[in-house]
């Protein structure tokens, strides 16, 4: 509890060092309760606001505040909210400056109810613990106002201005913030609540404070977490997360404000800033929950949509936002919400028309960034410009000529993705009104590229175009950009073949990018947004030590490129996943990894390179296309033939690769016959955790799996092969030997091969 206390001594430090916070505590004089206001009912009339606003009746939530504002404690903050929720969706400066003005009379009203230590007493809280139990129900709640109204200000003052003092005031508030959400954490821990009747609301509104504070700070990475934690903050994820969760399940006023916390950061912080995605489950669970209470809510049915569409169910995303949009007037700022998201989800599906429908709409009626919106109307243009007519072509040349002019700042910065398209705008000029893929560019930079994962048609979509401009590409090997064309096509069709789960392929076309990076003129972020992508495939290959190498690689050696700060977000948070499994959590073939490295006997320190080869069947294709193969007498399932142009070859299997697991479970005790119906589980895709050909001698050595006598089977009735060609790959082979063989071994190559294109896709088709 002291290092508690010593932050909310902090806390207090901060108020002295700010100005203007002493300026505005005092700021407005606070009315006079009214009569039969008690505070009960305040916070029961908080609650019925609640359900107006998300009922989408704003006015009547709005009138139920506004009478009490400068008076009652949560009528006060709960008016403050509305207002700054307008503030920050119309992005406006007198609603910006209507909202600052609210806030500090918030503020003032809650320090009139907030507990006044004497001289003594504060003295007092520096040598000994403070006395939770005089306070009274209402001081501990305006504590927790108070750190609320301090958040809610230090947001706007990021928009108010771009002086560097702006920014240093929004870090004092967000810091004396800090502290007081932790005062209300020892309020709520030592004092005793057994009699008090606003418990729930309290607790609820701690567990949000702190849980979004750990939540987010989490995030970050990890140079700005230490220097954060060196002046008292602290981030932790599960905790951030069972805090929120928890508040989610109390009946509390703060209750929502956790449902929209968790659903803003699983729906939109993750799947936008990391290499994951988020709990679908627990989001579902929410908004199933929150339709049926409200069921025209506009923020409801966008969250739906958002779930939807991170599914990969598009259509099913398109009919949920725009109940969204259609389900309110009041606000048509939630509008812009729901027309960013139709835009790119009728982009995925390449319908270009109706995605620039809603980009003219954003463009036309959004203050968020004019920047990004003409830049994002002009591609979605570009995509259809063989059907454009002159005119057309020069709204492109117009919208790209004047959007950096509507550059902004924030906090004193320009946003990052605003000065990626005007450079993107100039490109588009210098190489005579050219731009290589531009919308997919966009699209992976969102990171939406995990939709394409999730079917097959999509990205088969994604495919096509990338083959042709990569075929086009070729026409201009003389350009002075040649390399940064052919550098992003490649990343985006190494990316795109890791979603269609084409691993080999991905990885030749990644190794490819990152050889190009003395040539790349000016799009220098290519290659190390290349190495993530790379790390992430050889992550699900489960070569653990790879893929941490390259994302360390991409982190330390590589600076100064195009949205830096967004590919470290995806770093670090790959990172403190991959760091921070456990032993005892890892699959079979983890363990391996882990009982090899620890063998303090062995001279061999290199592990298994084992691989997940997740195969899946297809329409025009037989079977999977390997056989099972073993001997008598001798442990071990080992792959036999794999077919050329089959999903076996497409998924990463090799001939002579041993088997581990299949479909997630060992099969070190298990006979031949219930392996083979364990890979026929699954009716039409089956995930085997293999080990290399020369990796297999120190799998026995280590006595890892004994199984009993075993025959040679067919899976899926293709014949048995009379002999393993070729037989295994040889043993400590390079990765360029590797390759090499690989290469030789393959006797069907596209690119030499005249052939139709649904031919070509086989490869890749269905996986």
């Amino acid at each position: 509890m002291e290092t508690e206390n010593n932050n909310y001594a902090m806390a207090s430090d901060d108020l002295e060092m700010d100005p203007e916070l002493d300026e505005f505590q005092d700021a407005c004089d606070v009315e006079p309760i009214p009569d039969g206001m008690t505070f009960e009912k305040s916070m029961d009339e908080a609650q019925l606001a609640i359900n107006y606003f998300f009922n989408n009746q704003f006015d009547e939530a709005i009138d139920l505040m506004k009478p009490w504002a400068n008076s009652s404690l949560y009528h006060s903050v709960g008016y403050s909210v509305f207002v700054y929720m307008e503030a920050i969706l119309t992005f406006e400066h007198q609603a910006v400056l209507k909202a600052i003005e609210q806030l500090k009379k918030s503020i003032s009203v809650c320090n009139h109810y907030r507990r006044k230590n004497t001289i003594g007493e504060s003295i007092g809280k520096i040598v000994k613990k403070a006395n939770y139990e005089q306070y009274s129900d209402i001081e501990a709640h305006a504590e927790l106002c108070y750190a609320e109204c301090l958040l809610l200000r230090s947001m706007l003052s990021f928009m108010e201005d771009e002086t560097l003092s702006s920014l240093i005031k929004a870090g004092f508030k967000i810091r004396s913030c800090y502290g007081s959400y932790k005062e209300c954490q020892n309020i709520l821990i030592n004092r005793d609540w057994q009699n008090s009747l606003t418990k729930a609301h309290f607790e609820g509104g701690v567990r949000m404070g702190i849980g979004a504070f750990n939540l987010m700070i989490s995030l970050l990475p990890s140079r700005i977490i230490k220097l954060l934690e060196f002046i008292g903050f602290s981030g932790n994820k599960e905790l951030g997360l069972a805090d929120l969760e928890k508040g989610y399940r109390m009946d509390g006023l703060r209750k929502i404000l956790c449902v929209m916390t968790l659903l803003g950061y699983n729906m939109i912080v993750l799947n936008v800033l990391s290499h994951g995605e988020g709990d679908f489950k627990i989001s579902e669970d929410i908004l199933n929950s929150f339709l049926e209470k409200y069921p025209d809510g506009v923020w409801f049915l966008f969250f739906k949509g958002r779930l939807e569409f991170m599914k990969g169910n598009l259509d099913n995303s398109i009919e949920w936002y725009v109940k969204s949009w259609k389900s309110q007037e009041k606000w048509p700022q939630f509008h812009h919400l729901c027309f960013w998201e139709l835009t790119w989800v009728h982009c995925l599906k390449t319908q270009w028309k109706e995605a620039l429908v809603y980009a003219t709409y954003l463009l036309d009626g959004s203050r968020w960034s004019r920047t990004i919106y003409s830049y994002q109307k002009a591609v979605i243009l570009y995509m259809m410009k063989d059907d454009l007519s002159l005119t057309e072509q020069i709204v492109i040349d117009n919208l790209l000529k004047d959007l950096p002019k509507y550059k902004q700042r924030i906090a004193g910065k320009s946003l990052p993705m605003e000065k990626f398209v005007i450079k993107k705008s100039e490109r588009y000029f210098n190489q005579n009104q050219k731009l290589v893929l531009p919308v997919l560019e966009l699209m992976y930079l969102w990171n939406l590229f995990k939709v394409l994962g999730k079917k097959f048609g999509v990205a088969e979509t994604m495919f096509k175009l990338i083959e042709k401009a990569e075929n086009e590409c070729q026409l201009d090997k003389c350009g002075k950009y040649y390399a940064d064309n052919k550098a992003l096509v490649l990343l985006l069709k190494g990316a795109c073949l890791r979603q269609m789960h084409s691993p080999l392929q991905a990885l030749e076309c990644l190794e490819a990018v990152i050889s190009m990076g003395k040539d790349v003129q000016e799009d220098h972020f290519i290659i190390p947004y290349a190495i993530v992508e790379l790390a992430l495939i050889e992550w699900e290959q489960n070569n653990k030590d790879k893929a941490i190498a390259a994302l360390e690689d991409a982190k330390k050696n590589y600076t100064g490129y195009s949205l830096e700060s967004r590919l470290h977000f995806r770093i670090h948070t790959a990172l403190t996943e991959y760091k921070n499994q456990e032993p005892e959590c890892l699959s079979f073939n983890r363990i391996v990894y882990y009982l090899k490295s620890n063998m303090s006997n062995s001279s061999n320190k290199n592990p298994p390179n084992s691989r997940l080869c997740h195969i899946m069947k297809w329409d025009n294709f037989d079977g999977y296309g390997f056989n099972l193969h073993a001997e008598k007498g001798k442990p071990g399932q080992y792959i036999g033939k794999v077919d050329e142009g089959s999903p076996a070859e497409a998924a990463g299997l090799r001939q002579g690769d041993r088997i581990l697991e299949v479909n997630g479970e060992s099969i070190a005790n298990k006979s031949h016959k219930q392996v083979v119906e364990s890979i026929k589980g699954l009716p039409n895709e089956t995930k085997l955790l293999v080990v290399d050909p020369h990796d297999e001698e120190e799998v026995q050595n280590q006595h890892i799996t004994e199984v009993p006598q075993i025959t040679e089977r067919q899976i899926n009735n293709n014949p048995p092969p009379s002999e393993i060609e070729n037989g295994p790959l040889k043993l400590n082979m390079t990765a360029a030997e590797l390759r090499a063989k690989l290469k030789e071994k393959k006797k069907f190559d596209p690119k030499k091969e005249a052939m139709d294109f649904k031919k070509k896709f086989d490869i890749v088709q269905k996986l």
